[in-house]
């Protein structure tokens, strides 16, 4: 298991491929539906990423 901020940069790397957001949109405080628009169904697509 990686640090956190390794495990952020995973995480944000594959919601940005899903999302189709810009870097540095995404922070550790960023809210998924919230501030992303993200729906349901992306998030099986994050999961398998």
């Amino acid at each position: 298991m990686g640090t956190e901020q390794e495990i952020f940069s995973q995480v944000e790397a594959a919601v940005r491929i899903v999302l189709n957001t810009e870097e540095g949109e995404i922070k550790m405080e960023t809210m998924f539906r919230a501030d992303l628009d993200a729906e349901s169904i992306d998030f099986p697509d994050i999961n398998f990423l």
